[in-house]
């Protein structure tokens, strides 16, 4: 099976991002022959990252990546770049990763910035790698949108089913006034 095709499968079988997010790290990490990987999600504000899942890490990074750290290209160009120093632009990144080298991956959705992963390597990626690597970000992308979708769905069913309760109290408590 191909790699383009086993993600898609992963991306098709769960819509549970708890058990998708393993799944597409390890290809984010075998598509580059990597070590590791951090997902970085932008807060609320748009002025940082948080990390908020990791492969082949002990732990996540604690503190926010200042948005400004991000490369200016990375989203225009919607394509991964490698960066030959991490350190320098993540505080702490390649001691979680264990590399000094890693490839960025803008995650993006409908142009829109959601997020960048950071894939820790030892040696700078193929071209057909990088393609790779953009693929899974692709995949990150769609299962973050579809766990964002989901959530608000859910919520807007909880809402309408509490308006339902409270219309149906305020009906039989007029109507026994």
């Amino acid at each position: 099976m191909s790699r383009e095709a086993s993600l898609f499968q992963a991306l098709t079988a769960t819509d549970r991002l708890g058990d998708l997010l393993p799944v597409l790290h390890h290809h984010a990490v075998s598509a580059v022959e990597g070590r590791s990987s951090i997902l970085f999600q932008f807060n609320r504000t748009g002025d940082a990252l948080q990390a908020t899942s990791a492969f082949g890490v002990e732990h996540l990074p604690p503190d926010p990546w200042p948005a400004g750290m991000v490369p200016d290209a990375l989203f225009r160009a919607e394509k991964p770049q490698f960066a030959a120093d991490v350190a320098r632009l993540i505080r702490g990144a390649s001691e979680h990763l264990g590399t000094q080298t890693a490839v960025l991956v803008p995650l993006t959705q409908m142009q829109k910035p959601m997020g960048v992963l950071v894939i820790g390597c030892d040696t700078l990626p193929s071209a057909p790698q990088m393609s790779q690597a953009a693929s899974v970000g692709h995949a990150f992308a769609l299962a973050l949108e579809r766990a964002h979708a989901t959530g608000e769905a859910d919520l807007q069913m909880q809402l309408r089913e509490l308006l339902q309760v409270f219309s149906r109290d305020v009906s039989s408590t007029t109507l026994s006034a």
